[in-house]
């Protein structure tokens, strides 16, 4: 199978930036790489719009939340409850698309369940919840078709 040179820097790339994530550093503008950025909108009732910072956005906690890849790639979700809650399928996809959610649990015990729109392809079929103020990191490759899994970092510490 070849593997299009522009997608391995990319995960390589990208592969730094988890580490650096697993290791307490937060993502700075300047580490996504080009053509990695897109937006989130989130439906929850809140009029308070996500705050963005060139490809990296802080999602508000709601019930569904639709990813747009126009403004950014990277979510950070930090769950206040054990509601459950949608990811839903992005738009405004674009090939060879690495799209990142960053979901911390602050719920003050168990946090509901993800339910994961089909398009998102997971390793082994599900994905487990972070336990209490931890966090999980997941990753996904957009083929044209589906977001494939391509990392996960399950209860790193917040």
């Amino acid at each position: 199978m070849r593997v299009d040179p522009i997608i391995t820097d990319q995960l390589a790339t990208l592969g730094q930036i988890i580490r650096g994530l697993d290791n307490g550093i937060s993502i700075q503008d300047n580490m996504v790489p080009e053509g990695i950025h897109g937006q989130v909108i989130v439906s929850n009732g809140s009029s308070s719009p996500p705050s963005y910072q060139g490809g990296v956005g802080d999602l508000p906690y709601g019930i569904n939340i639709i990813p747009d890849m126009k403004f950014c790639t990277r979510c950070k979700i930090e769950v206040t409850d054990g509601v459950g809650f949608n990811i839903d399928q992005p738009v405004n996809s674009t090939p060879a698309t690495i799209l990142i959610f960053d979901i911390v649990n602050r719920s003050g015990g168990v946090m509901g369940s993800i339910t994961w729109h089909p398009v998102y392809k997971l390793s082994g079929g599900s994905v487990s919840n972070p336990s209490l103020n931890t966090r999980l990191v997941i990753g996904f490759y957009w083929n044209l078709i589906d977001f494939v899994e391509v990392f996960r970092s399950q209860d790193v510490d917040v």
